[in-house]
């Protein structure tokens, strides 16, 4: 009987400790696929969050081959949670291009995709395109159990862009926007944003661990 109970107290904890590990180590990701008439056929960029713990989550746009962030309201997400901080915000550039002038511009309308809760901006026109833009959340009102669970859809979409489409690929600094300019979105989809295979692969791994110790100690 006490053999049984060490077993199960065992068993419990590295489950307890697998999903611990999972919810505080995740990736999840989604492409950036509509846009509000602009810009091509996409896909238009990627977005990528990284949990790295229960409360803290680093959120990174990508622009795809042709593309590049601009202008206010840069990108924008909608957070799920009541309150929250944002630190650690920068962005790549180009060769040639101006850099960084990226600030925190709060709530915002994006552009046929509603109003998203979290928005930045950069300093406006071509020259000072991204490439990248990252920032971290800090959840003070509660905690993320995945990275799926950092965002939540507005009614339309998770994230959004302002994105311009380069005259050229590869976009350099001789390849302007022209008109092609406008906003791209994750569209709403069943689900959301889909994890990544690394925090399933952590959680099998734990359940393993727990199971081989209980035969273990079953048979000592």
């Amino acid at each position: 009987m006490r053999i049984r109970t060490v077993v199960l107290l065992a068993t419990a904890f590295l489950l307890t400790l697998g999903t611990s590990m999972a919810s505080a180590n995740s990736i999840a990701t989604s492409t950036l696929t509509s846009s509000n008439g602009c810009c091509g056929a996409g896909p238009f960029g990627t977005v990528t969050i990284n949990l790295t713990s229960p409360t803290m989550a680093t959120i990174t746009f990508t622009a795809n081959a042709g593309y590049l962030f601009t202008d206010t309201h840069i990108v924008g997400v909608n957070v799920n949670a009541t309150s929250w901080g944002v630190s650690g915000l920068t962005g790549t550039f180009l060769p040639g291009f101006n850099g960084l002038q990226l600030s925190n511009t709060g709530a915002g309308q994006m552009d046929g995709f509603g109003n998203m809760n979290q928005t930045f901006k950069q300093f406006d026109s071509f020259t000072w395109a991204l490439q990248t833009v990252t920032f971290m959340l800090t959840n003070s009102s509660g905690i993320w159990t995945s990275a799926g669970n950092v965002l939540k859809t507005n009614g339309t979409a998770f994230d959004a862009a302002h994105i311009g489409q380069c005259s050229a690929t590869p976009c350099t600094i001789s390849t302007p926007f022209g008109a092609n300019t406008g906003f791209a979105a994750e569209p709403k989809l069943p689900g959301g944003f889909v994890p990544e295979p690394a925090s399933l692969v952590l959680f099998g791994t734990m359940l393993f661990a727990g199971a081989l110790l209980a035969k273990r100690m079953m048979n000592a």
